[in-house]
């Protein structure tokens, strides 16, 4: 699984040099007039929302689960993000799930998007586009969970006050590789990206054919193409298929609807929509776990599972959590570099920037002992020209991991090291005690965990 950082330039067929253009696909991201107006008018008008969000009788409902093709600008995402926010009546938590095998980088996206007057289209969507850009990860391939908290009471019962919250769960890499391995229930698809003369593999029939797999029953999917192949392969995934022709517009698209004739159960694995219980009763119907275990897997596990909503018992023989082994004074973490970069590598990629990038901002708060700025894992069996043919191989960019021969090595840690390493931007280490009390401390805060 490999990525290529996006290439932006300037149009040469006469668009303006505000228009983000895209040099390998040789075609504009949108046109001159905006991008969010482009957004609402075919995917969030075409999929019904927000209504669709907001449940039954205007009761929001718990989750509802986006996915996208062509992550793009995140001109989508950050439109429907600012429409949810803008809803009384949204759901309690927005999964926004999107597939991109050519992000931007940092720099690009802040660039593009500080031209936010032609980019974004209000006021607010400066706001938003910046917390995207504080967020954005470093561009490695498999997914990046970012989370964007509200903290926005939505109504309580007692002491229990709902999370509410949007999650985009940006999965860098080739829509055929990371359609396969997701486990969703979408309630509304976003089909985008550039023509399917430019990107054919975007809109390859093989993988749209197969979108039942990941269809929640009555999803919807919106498009603004009305190519006949994307309209057969969705048609033989089980949706009903419209194509919309607004009189004088100049605007094709098309709208479907999940109407299978028979629905399979879902596949084994994955936390399923048991209830949707709105906001009536956010304690009691509510699902419940039991977590055993006080360390670092339990912790991590309850705080996980009270964010999605779930109520959760940790129970522990002793009175105060990580009395055994995570409890050590210290712990190291870092990333990992292997030439196949199976599940397993990706897996353990995806935990250390995760733990990076939650750690970081409790080390600065004072909540946690520990830093972030780097660890250099030794290793005298590699020379730097096979480690630069490898991170070359695997698209792993410098601000994420580098190679570094014996005299930089010494140059970066100032101690005298036997041979060079890996440097792992995103490396550190912390006292796992304190980190487990943190992620309890955080789940309770959310009034739904009970020791």
């Amino acid at each position: 699984m490999t990525i290529c950082q996006a290439q932006l330039g300037v149009s040469p067929h006469g668009h303006g040099p505000h228009v983000p253009y895209s040099l390998l696909y040789e075609d504009v991201y949108h046109g001159e007039l905006g991008a969010w107006e482009r957004a609402r008018a075919i995917f969030l008008q075409g999929n019904a929302l927000p209504e669709r969000w907001q449940g039954k009788h205007g009761q929001g409902r718990q989750r509802f689960v986006i996915l996208e093709t062509g992550f793009g600008l995140g001109n989508n995402f950050l439109a429907t993000w600012a429409a949810w926010r803008a809803d009384p009546q949204r759901c309690e938590h927005l999964v926004f799930i999107s597939i991109e095998k050519h992000p931007l980088g940092r720099e690009d996206l802040a660039a593009v998007h500080s031209r936010h007057e032609l980019v974004v289209g209000e006021a607010e969507g400066a706001a938003l586009s910046q917390r995207l850009i504080d967020a954005w990860p470093t561009l490695t391939p498999g997914m990046h969970t970012l989370d964007f908290d509200e903290a926005e009471l939505t109504g309580a019962v007692g002491n229990v006050h709902p999370t509410v919250h949007v999650t985009l769960l940006l999965a860098l890499g080739d829509v055929k590789d990371m359609i396969p391995a997701l486990l969703a229930s979408v309630d509304a698809f976003y089909l985008d990206g550039f023509t399917p003369e430019r990107n054919p593999d975007m809109w390859d029939s093989h993988w749209l054919s197969r979108l039942n797999r990941l269809a929640a029953p009555g999803a919807t999917v919106a498009t603004w193409t009305v190519a006949p192949a994307v309209h057969d392969a969705l048609t033989k995934a089980g949706f009903a298929v419209e194509r919309i022709d607004e009189s004088g517009s100049h605007c094709e698209r098309m709208h479907a609807k999940y109407e299978p004739r028979f629905h399979a159960a879902p596949p084994p694995g994955g936390l399923w929509p048991t209830l949707d219980a709105g906001r009536a009763h956010p304690n009691t119907n509510r699902p419940h776990a039991v977590v055993v275990g006080s360390g670092l897997a339990g912790a991590v596990s309850a705080w996980a599972l009270c964010r999605e909503g779930w109520r959760v018992t940790v129970l522990d023989k002793h009175a105060e959590p990580a009395q055994e082994a995570s409890g050590n004074p210290g712990s190291l973490f870092h990333s990992i570099v292997h030439g196949e970069d199976g599940l397993h590598a990706r897996a353990h990629r995806a935990a250390a920037l995760q733990v990076a990038s939650l750690a970081s901002s409790w080390i600065k708060a004072g909540r946690l002992a520990g830093q972030c700025e780097g660890l250099l894992r030794l290793d005298a069996s590699t020379q730097a020209d096979e480690a630069q043919a490898l991170l070359s191989k695997l698209s792993l960019l410098d601000d994420h991991v580098r190679f570094l021969n014996q005299a930089e090595a010494q140059a970066w840690s100032g101690a005298q090291v036997p041979s060079g390493g890996w440097l792992f931007q995103q490396g550190g280490w912390l006292a796992p005690g304190e980190f487990v009390r943190t992620l309890l401390a955080d789940a309770h805060a959310s009034g739904r965990l009970k020791w």
